[in-house]
């Protein structure tokens, strides 16, 4: 069995819409989120 260990974020209507390898940082998440929003 293959398990990720990426982090996904997907849209309201459930599309996905990235995703951030494991190690990445929080700030670097933080600033794409914002982005988005």
């Amino acid at each position: 069995m293959s398990h990720t260990s990426n982090l996904f974020l997907f849209d309201p209507q459930a599309g996905y819409s990235t995703s951030w390898p494991y190690g990445t940082s929080a700030e670097e998440i933080l600033a794409d989120l914002q982005e988005r929003i």
